[in-house]
Parts: structure tokens; sequence; C-alpha cells
């Protein structure tokens, strides 16, 4: 469905203010689309590369305005909630145009590179004063990559900090040219055991690894993003996130952030009427505390939790 546009991108989001994607304040660019199926993802509205109708069951009143304007008949009621026939929907949005209390939102929009960079300009004092800049984001924006590379391009000519938040699941030899046009690149590395990769996000790690280390082969500023998912990526948070950790250290890289899970995306899947299949008890937030406090006290290495927005 992206090929329908050649000349633009498919962005859910553009966050505005934004102080955990890089340094300083940042303007991030959410891409659509993504390659991974992560079981804990938060954002399962940037996971398929297609626009999609967001339902808000809140705000819903059931009035059927949405069922008596669908052309299609795709839109019915069950359980005292609407229900949208995805595979018979063809986005016309005469739904969302009848919605009385905007309970239906259309999530994806196709926008041009000089949109996008219009967008992130508005905000570059502040990028000025703070050492910010702009960060690609999704979804997994490298899925996007021809786009992706001319906005990079053009985002060089602004005299820009450029950030990539990416899993790195993408042929290496188009990954390597990304590299040449950012400033740092945020790598999440969700685990290091293959057979559990493959298992929760639905992709090997080979080629992810495979081109983590190319970042070292470049000596580009990198940034490792661990997620913590207690009973899914780390069944012993000591000793995995140890080995975890002290393994891509010995690797080369110094920087880390770990994000604990939360339940931040949870509300989203029910907007996509998807199951939320995650089920946890507890985060175990104080044991990755002591974790990370005892490794950091024997290795000369950069560890940052960021605390849970919800838990």
């Amino acid at each position: 469905m992206l090929d329908a546009h050649k000349d633009k991108g498919l962005v859910f989001n553009i966050q505005r203010f934004s102080l955990h994607d890089g340094p300083g304040i940042r303007t991030t660019v959410f891409f659509k689309g993504c390659p991974l199926k992560c079981q804990w993802c938060h954002n399962p509205e940037g996971i398929n590369p297609f626009r999609e109708i967001l339902y808000k069951e809140f705000d819903c009143i059931l009035c059927e305005s949405c069922k008596e304007s669908c052309p299609l008949d795709a839109i019915s009621v069950e359980n005292e909630k609407i229900k949208i026939d995805r595979e018979i929907c063809n986005l016309c949005g005469e739904c969302i145009k009848n919605c009385q209390t905007n309970s239906l939102e259309l999530c994806g929009t196709y926008m041009t590179t000089q949109e996008i960079l219009d967008e992130v300009m508005s905000d570059y004092e502040f990028y000025k004063t703070s050492h910010g800049g702009v960060t690609f984001s999704g979804g997994e924006p490298l899925m996007q990559f021809n786009f992706l590379q001319k906005v990079l391009v053009e985002a060089n000519k602004l005299n820009l900090h450029i950030a990539l938040d990416t899993s790195g699941y993408i042929p290496t030899e188009n990954f390597t040219k990304v590299l040449d046009l950012i400033d740092l690149v945020l790598f999440d590395v969700k685990t290091l055991d293959q057979a559990r990769h493959e298992k929760l996000t639905g992709v090997s790690n080979e080629l992810i690894l495979k081109n983590l280390k190319e970042c070292l082969n470049y000596s580009i500023e990198t940034i490792i993003r661990v997620p913590i998912v207690y009973g899914y990526n780390f069944l012993n948070i000591e000793e995995e996130l140890t080995h975890h950790l002290l393994y891509l250290h010995n690797l080369g890289f110094s920087q880390f952030e770990l994000i604990p899970y939360h339940r931040f995306g949870e509300q989203k899947y029910q907007m996509l009427e998807k199951p939320y299949d995650i089920h946890m008890d507890s985060n175990q937030f104080n044991l990755i505390e002591q974790t990370v406090k005892r490794i950091k006290s024997e290795n000369n290495i950069e560890i940052k939790i960021i605390t849970p927005i919800l838990t």
C-alpha cells in the first residue's frame, strides 16, 4: 500500500518536545510499518504498513451514525460497541466524518519530505538552545528505506542533529547507507537469545546483531535500548540482564537505555480491536535497579533506566 504514494512516506505521529529520543528537546517522527511483531509493542498502530481506523470505545455513545454512513456496510454493533470489518473497509472516511464524538480516527498520513521537515523546523530554536534535533522512529523507519533516505539527505542540509530509532532489521547494504546520514543510532536489542527473539518478535536477531556491529565499524554514536519484559524477553533479570549488557559492552558499546515494561500501549490494542497478550504481575523494577547499580559499579558502562510512564 505504501507504493501507491511513491513520493510520500506514511507517518502516524509527529511528537514535538520529545525528551526521551536522543539529547535535548527533539521532534520525533513516527513512520508506519514494522517487520517485527513484538508482543509488548507500545505502538501497535505503527506495525501495519498501511492506514487504519482507530475506534475509541471509551468516547463512543453508540449513536450508530458511523454504521448508517458506511457505504460498504463494514460497520456493525456487537456487544454494545462498534465493530469494524477491516477486510471490507476501504478507509473512505465517511464514518469518521459522521461520528458525533470523534470516537473514530484515521491513523496514518501520507506526507512529503518537505511537509515533514517543515513540521520539524518549526521548533528549530528549541533544538539550538537544548542541543536537540530530530529523531526518526516508528514502527520501523527503515521499512520505508527509499523515502527515509530522501528525508535524511534533505535534513542534513538544515544543520539538524539527526537520530534514528531502529530495530536494525534491514539489509546491511541499506543500513550502512543510512549511517552516513545520521548522528546517533538508538538501536533496540530485544534479546540475544535467537530462538526467544524469533518467538517474541517473529524474526531472527541474526541480521539485527550483524547490523549492530556495523555501528562500531562506522564509529557512530550508538545508544542500545533494551526493553525489559519480565517473563518474556528476560526470564531471569539478574543473570540474563547482566549477560545481555556485558556481552554488548564487550563488543564495544558503552551507552545503554533500559525500558522496563509498561502498559502505555494497552488501550491502543483495544482501539485497533486486537488482543493484548502480555500478562504480568510485576515488571521487577526494583531488581532491575539493583542489577544496574551492581553492573555500573563493576564496569565502565553508562546505563540509564527510563522510568515507565504507566505500570
